[in-house]
């Protein structure tokens, strides 16, 4: 249950390290059956995007299909765990952001993709630095707006 905004906060602290292994791992097991589940995901996050949507169930999904991708249940459970979390932190940065939410979308969509691209291609390190920095960039578009 979430208390307060500093839940929030500590929720993404939490989320750098975890799904950043959980990314690593998605990589290093290389599923082609999990990769396209990611796609997947990645996809309804386009089109979500061209028909002006919020976007936190596709957000969802793509971090649910990358811990599914970790072969590692714990994983997934926690981000079920944390889906509440998530979609507050979508829904305060959707409100006090600067940006449109096209914008805002678009450029979390894009560290999707690169996520993905690293997965894709088995590379871990990248695909868990590139999940960290995404995280991050997530909690700045909540905190700091942008």
């Amino acid at each position: 249950m979430l208390g307060s905004i500093a839940d929030i906060q500590r929720c993404y602290e939490f989320r750098v390290g975890v799904e950043g292994e959980g990314a690593r791992l998605a990589a290093q097991h290389n599923s082609r059956t999990r990769i396209a589940d990611i796609e997947m995901a990645l996809e309804a996050m386009d089109r979500c995007i061209a028909e002006g949507g919020l976007g936190a169930d596709e957000d969802i999904a793509f971090h649910i299909a990358v811990a599914q991708a970790s072969e590692n249940d714990y994983f997934v459970r926690t981000i079920h765990s944390v889906t509440n979390a998530i979609r507050i932190g979508i829904s305060i940065a959707a409100t006090l952001s600067t940006r449109s939410t096209v914008e805002r979308l678009t450029t979390a969509n894009r560290e999707h993709w690169a996520i993905f691209e690293a997965i894709r291609t088995g590379q871990a390190d990248l695909a868990r630095e590139r999940m960290q920095a995404h995280i991050e960039s997530a909690r700045r578009r909540v905190f700091v707006g942008r």
